[in-house]
């Protein structure tokens, strides 16, 4: 069965009107699997945010920190990290969610007790480098899910 790990909460990252990461594309994510009627064929997951702990296994800890106190000071505008990637109050928030989505996929995937996993959140997590925002990315999700799969020894090879 394949997994799909998701929230409504994701809808609260808001990068601003016009955007091209924005909450539509979850939106039309969720239509498409009303109208494709395979619906049944999935087995839905609403993640839980990583830990900071968890971010830590790639980003250092100040950049961490640095991220979650620009958001809080993001109020209702938005605050630009680089010259793609904005963020609000709720973004930091929703990474971490978006983040525990991932590990939980690669956790449920390596214990068998799924066949894939789809990850339906935003931001996106997998052009973020290991301090630094990138391409509408706050933390890697990819690189933070493969660094909890080796700590865990879920694993042979990353």
């Amino acid at each position: 069965m394949t997994g799909l790990f998701s929230s409504p909460t994701c809808l609260l990252h808001d990068n601003g009107p016009g955007h091209p990461e924005r909450a539509e594309r979850l939106k039309s994510i969720q239509e498409a699997l009303e109208k494709s009627g395979r619906r049944d064929r999935l087995k839905f997951f609403e993640p839980a945010p990583a830990e900071r702990e968890t971010l830590a296994l790639v980003h250092p800890r100040d950049y961490i920190e640095n991220i979650a106190e620009i958001c809080a000071r993001a109020g209702k505008g938005n605050a630009m990290l680089d010259s793609d990637t904005a963020v609000s109050t709720d973004s930091f928030t929703v990474a971490q969610l978006a983040a525990g989505a991932a590990v939980a996929a690669v956790a449920q995937v390596s214990r068998g007790e799924l066949a894939n996993a789809f990850c339906a959140v935003r931001p996106p997590g997998h052009h973020a480098g290991r301090a630094t925002a990138m391409g509408f990315c706050l933390f890697n999700n990819v690189a933070i899910a493969a660094e909890w799969l080796g700590r865990e020894k879920r694993a042979e090879k990353i």
